[in-house]
């Protein structure tokens, strides 16, 4: 009879954790999360912040499985309220980072505030991810220049750091930013060139052409002087990653280049490969949109720059 009463304490003790663990909403409500089964994971939050309202980490769960079932209105309140009750939770400062910045909902996105958010978490936690959601917030504030500039950097910490990412997804970020901020600068280029036409065409009874020459960003390098236009399709920080991607995509039945390119506010340049010289825009863009039919997703036609280092024959 002893060691059948001793049995039956074992037994008690060793079952009794696991039941508390089963009944616990609060990790009942993770086992949903991960399992995607997001209305029972919104349900055991809600028991749990029912019973400690200042569970900061239960609202900012909810508010993922608020973001996943595309409530954003109800998910961007989770997480704010998470850290209003602790503005010191960098994970979930970040999570609603990330939720302003990239909503697929642009009703809800706010890049401002998501840029304060993302600043604050990374100056505590230069990390891989956090700098992930930085560049994305300063992606959705327009400054694509920075966005650039912190990809690059999260690109650079994924490949010391042990955690987990997805390095695919970072660098198609990266190739994203870095053609809008080229989009941007062309804009920019075009405006100021407008301008200055606008200027001449004012005080001329019969203006001439504009020199297509004139702009410093359309200058074909010396050995091409008929050929103005290529199609970008990487970018690189080091010299000697972008010269052997050139070196490779010259085999093929086009000239690959690498263009230097600064970005204001980086002290370290960057090195653009692009593949082909043509004569015209057109052709250039003809060619881009061949590149993303076969997988290129970010060939983009841009002026060939002065000074292109021309790799092949």
């Amino acid at each position: 009879m002893i060691w059948i009463l001793c049995l039956s304490i074992i037994l008690c003790v060793a079952i009794a954790p696991v039941a508390l663990a089963q009944d616990n909403p609060y990790e009942s409500g993770l086992r949903a999360l991960q399992a995607g089964e997001y209305d029972a994971a919104i349900k055991a939050f809600t028991i749990t912040i029912e019973t400690v309202p200042h569970d900061y980490e239960a609202l900012s769960n909810r508010a993922v499985a608020w973001y996943h079932k595309k409530t954003y209105d109800r998910a961007i309140d989770d997480a704010t309220r998470a850290l209003e009750i602790n503005p010191y939770y960098s994970v979930g400062a970040n999570q609603l980072a990330w939720m302003l910045a990239t909503c697929p909902d642009p009703r809800y996105r706010d890049g401002t505030r998501a840029v304060a958010l993302a600043e604050k978490v990374v100056q505590r936690f230069p990390e891989a991810n956090f700098m992930d959601t930085l560049a994305a917030a300063y992606a959705e504030a327009g400054n694509m220049e920075a966005a650039v500039r912190v990809q690059q950097m999260a690109v650079e910490h994924l490949k010391r750091e042990t955690v987990f990412g997805d390095k695919t997804s970072f660098e198609n970020r990266l190739n994203a930013y870095d053609q809008a901020a080229a989009q941007s600068r062309e804009k920019q280029d075009s405006s100021n060139r407008s301008t200055t036409s606008v200027a001449v065409n004012s005080s001329s009874p019969k203006p001439s052409k504009p020199d297509r020459k004139s702009g410093p960003s359309e200058s074909p390098p010396d050995h091409v002087t008929d050929l103005r236009y290529t199609v970008h399709l990487f970018s690189f920080r080091k010299e000697g990653a972008a010269r052997e991607k050139a070196t490779t995509l010259a085999q093929g039945n086009h000239s690959a280049y690498i263009c230097r390119a600064s970005i204001e506010g980086d002290p370290a340049p960057w090195y653009r490969v692009c593949v082909g010289a043509f004569s015209n825009d057109q052709a250039a863009r003809q060619y881009a949109r061949q590149q993303k039919e076969q997988g290129q997703d970010w060939a983009k036609a841009m002026p060939l720059p002065e000074g292109a280092t021309r790799i092949g024959n």
